[in-house]
């Protein structure tokens, strides 16, 4: 019975770590997504972005992987959360994620700004534009003025 105890701690432990590696691969590719939106380089962004998702799809796979480990984590097993090990893995995870998280409600407001700024030039511009036009217009049919005479 102690073996199948020890193996299921080695188990989680292994898949705690794995997880733990690549959401700190994540954290690490949000800094350089806070620089990529300063910068506005998009095909940056498109590039972390997409590293990202793989990242995350390699997370989903290895839950899959992990059913059996993942469901014990997720009864709360009172013998897990007193191993001092694996809750400090699990502290490290929750911490991290909330901290992708909060970067994440960063970006996105950095995001939301720019495209609203950007929609305000294109306006002004737009306005612009139709200004010129409409005195090109007025140039080229010059006011007439006729008198009647009755």
């Amino acid at each position: 019975m102690k073996n199948t105890d020890t193996a299921n701690r080695e188990e989680i432990l292994s898949y705690l770590t794995s997880k733990q590696k690549y959401y700190e691969e994540i954290l690490k590719l949000k800094e350089k997504q806070d620089v990529a939106i300063k910068s506005n380089n998009t095909e940056n962004l498109n590039l972390i972005t997409t590293e990202k998702e793989s990242y995350i799809k390699e997370i989903k796979r290895l839950d899959k992987l992990n059913a059996k480990v993942y469901e014990t984590l997720r009864m709360s097993n009172k013998n897990l959360i007193q191993d001092k090990q694996l809750y400090s893995l699990l502290n490290q995870l929750q911490t991290t994620i909330i901290k992708i998280r909060n970067h994440d409600s960063g970006s996105i407001s950095q995001l939301a700004s720019l495209v609203e700024n950007t929609k305000n030039k294109l306006g002004r511009l737009n306005r612009r534009m139709r200004a010129q036009q409409s005195m090109k217009h007025q140039r080229t049919h010059l006011p007439r003025f006729v008198d009647v005479l009755q």
